[in-house]
């Protein structure tokens, strides 16, 4: 709804203002035309009213009261006035200056512009004696006031338009609303996955079809994302078999590591979620050591420590379901203290179910018959304590060392190469 704001506002506040200078500058010509013919009829009213008079002195040999009249007149009537013989001589005039057309540029009545743009109004009135013979006319010449802008009629207009741009803007973002949020919705689905965006947004057509199609869509995205981040588990699980079957010393290190980890999730009271993501990372976590040229052996470690973990997390990450998982196998070598890889965080910054792996991983191997080395559950947890607070979040190593002694004090290891030296 901001975009719409935004993109809309600018124009439609453009548009108020010209249609409020359009009404405003319609009402100055009309102000400017009523005044025109308000002057009109004023100065025709007075020339026909002084028109006998006129007559008189104009018949007359006494041409000083001529223009004695026409001076008082034209005073009077603030305009230009003059009187002219039936051949066109001037008998007397005043108020006229040197920007006054010449009479045959004037018309006979009405209005005129000049050069310079004045307004002109002209009126003539005839000279008639009783016979009626024409001796002349009478001609008033007035400039018209150029009618001011309308400046209140313009914020008057501008105030209604941009009331009514508010309203109609308003009336569009409630109108748009639902489909905003319906829009922000779909991209929460596309971001997070359909498990965790729960239901459709409250608000949208609430118990109609749109709603029952939207909840029917979500189930149908539900069920179509379970069953392909199950299949993806299920394959990189015959990977992580595969691997370790062609790898010395790694078989059934992965089922060891999940179970390890699973004492930790079970004493920290992890929610079904965030368990499976963790017996994932850990029946998953060395996926990464896989080399990903075919022409490569299995079982050579043909890519550097440090990159398994983010080689590992690459195959999980695509999914939305398998993220949490993903972030646990890139983060596992990482050290509490900072030191380790591929991205050295430390503490808190390191996932707690990647601080639990990198126990349960490192426990398994201190104990797993690698060159004869193998260790007893009581002589891992010595070798591991020196470095709880180092390698080890130390307050999980103290937790996993409790439930090591709970369930494996007295419990004799048993891996494939001593059951084939017992046979």
């Amino acid at each position: 709804m901001e975009r719409l704001w935004i993109r809309l506002l600018p124009f439609l506040v453009l548009l108020g203002l010209c249609e409020a200078f359009l009404v405003a500058d319609r009402e100055r010509e009309e102000r400017s035309r009523s005044e025109v013919g308000r002057l009109e009829i004023h100065l025709g009213d007075a020339l026909r009213a002084w028109r006998p008079e006129l007559t008189q002195r104009a018949s007359g040999k006494g041409k000083e009261a001529l223009e004695a009249l026409v001076t008082n007149l034209s005073r009077s009537l603030r305009a230009g006035l003059e009187v002219r013989d039936a051949r066109g001589r001037i008998l007397a005039a005043h108020g006229l200056d040197r920007d006054e057309p010449a009479a045959s540029e004037l018309p006979e009545s009405g209005v005129s512009r000049t050069e310079k743009g004045r307004t002109l109004v002209v009126v003539r009135q005839p000279l008639l004696t009783s016979g009626p013979a024409r001796i002349g006319e009478v001609r008033a010449t007035a400039e018209v006031e150029e009618a001011g802008f309308p400046w209140e009629t313009w914020s008057f207009v501008l105030l209604i338009q941009v009331f009514g741009i508010g309203i109609v803007l308003f009336a569009v973002t409630l109108a748009l609303r639902p489909l905003s949020v319906l829009g922000a919705w779909f991209r929460r689905l596309g971001v997070e996955g359909a498990f965790r965006v729960g239901s459709p947004p409250p608000g949208i057509a609430e118990g109609g079809r749109l709603e029952a199609d939207l909840r029917r869509g979500l189930e149908a995205m539900r069920g179509r994302e379970l069953a392909v981040e199950e299949s993806f588990v299920e394959v990189a699980l015959c990977l992580a078999r595969e691997h370790e079957f062609h790898t010395d010393g790694e078989t059934g290190h992965a089922q060891r590591v999940r179970r390890y980890a699973s004492w930790l999730a079970e004493r920290l009271r992890f929610d079904p979620e965030k368990r499976d993501e963790l017996e994932v990372a850990a029946l998953c976590h060395d996926l990464g050591r896989i080399p990903p040229d075919s022409g490569s052996p299995w079982g050579r470690e043909s890519i550097r420590e440090e990159r398994h973990p983010e080689e590992g997390a690459r195959y999980f990450q695509a999914l939305q379901g398998l993220q949490g998982a993903a972030e646990i196998i890139r983060h596992h070598h990482e050290n509490f203290d900072g030191t380790g890889y591929p991205h050295r965080l430390s503490g808190e910054e390191i996932p707690v179910g990647a601080r639990i792996l990198r126990i349960a991983d490192a426990f398994d191997r201190l104990r797993a018959e690698v060159a004869g080395a193998a260790l007893e559950a009581g002589e891992a947890l010595e070798a591991m304590e020196e470095d709880a607070g180092r390698i080890f979040d130390p307050e999980l190593f103290a937790l996993f060392k409790e439930e090591v002694l709970l369930r494996e004090s007295d419990r004799k290891r048993v891996t494939l190469e001593s059951a084939k030296s017992e046979d």
